[in-house]
């Protein structure tokens, strides 16, 4: 049964392991696992497309601090 199971990444394989041996125990660290991965950085501009969103912001802006314009 556990031949098909998982998508087989590394802790998966551990898990897998000691299920088949039966030598599971609980976890007090990620130390007791091999530790956290190291991850690359990663890393991106934040390129919001214009979509009116300031232009809004100002009028309610605007309604709030004059009770005599309308919100939009």
């Amino acid at each position: 049964m556990l031949s098909g199971v998982g998508a087989r990444p590394a802790h998966d394989e551990r898990i897998l392991k000691h299920v088949c041996e039966g030598t599971g125990a609980i976890i007090d660290s990620q130390e007791d696992v091999g530790g956290y991965p190291d991850f690359e950085e990663m890393t991106h501009a934040l390129d919001v497309p214009d979509n009116g969103l300031d232009e809004w912001l100002a009028q309610w802006a605007r309604a709030v601090e004059d009770p005599a314009a309308s919100p939009p």
